[in-house]
């Protein structure tokens, strides 16, 4: 979760992240460290943002398709539906 903040000397409001312990399995944590290690991302936490925004983009990606399917989830945005039902409605785009 992450905390607001305002910057006083610019006046604008800023997002300030707070740390969070993750466990990953060893093939996870050995490809977060060979990411970090190719020198495109700098920190473990840089990969771990960049796979979440992907998840983000891929879940509005396919809620987006669901809603032009006519089978929009009953879920408010930000919030997911429960994954047996994606995965059914994910079943049923593919027919």
């Amino acid at each position: 979760m992450s905390v607001i903040a305002l910057n006083s000397a610019t006046n604008v409001i800023i997002a300030v992240a707070r740390p969070m312990n993750v466990s990953l399995t060893p093939e996870l944590e050995d490809l977060v460290n060979e990411k970090v290690r190719s020198g495109f991302y700098q920190t473990a936490s840089e990969v771990v943002r960049e796979a979440l925004r992907l998840l983000k983009q891929r879940d509005d990606e396919a809620r987006r398709a669901d809603q032009q399917a006519g089978l929009a989830p009953a879920v408010t945005p930000g919030r997911e539906a429960d994954p047996k039902t994606r995965a059914s409605r994910r079943s049923q785009r593919k027919r």
